[in-house]
């Protein structure tokens, strides 16, 4: 017997300020059955991690990280995450979770 949970998070993404060349590193936890995935976006539009070589996001377990090198002002901005399981019954979407960017 498998029970279904949805994702909630159990840690989330702190909002960051930086010096502009540094680096950052979101992090939060995500719980639920099965695993969730999670996507990260800046204001609203989905990172393209694969394509920008200055963003990294890993995953184990239920931790999910996002990493910035280089921080450019154009950083600066709402980075959400939204956590999401992949299953055979409606998807139960919880709240993302904001957090924020400030270059100095």
């Amino acid at each position: 017997l498998s029970v279904l949970v949805a994702p909630e998070f159990s840690k989330h993404p702190e909002a960051l300020t930086t010096v502009e060349g540094q680096g950052v590193d979101f992090s939060c936890l995500v719980k639920g059955n099965p695993s969730p995935s999670v996507t990260w976006t800046k204001n609203g539009q989905r990172l393209n991690i694969t394509t920008n070589s200055r963003l990294t996001a890993s995953s184990a377990n239920s931790s999910h990280n996002l990493t910035i090198t280089d921080v450019h002002r154009s950083d600066a901005g709402n980075t959400d995450v939204w956590p999401r399981t992949v299953s055979t019954v409606p998807p139960h979407l919880p709240p993302n979770w904001k957090s924020t960017v400030s270059i100095e």
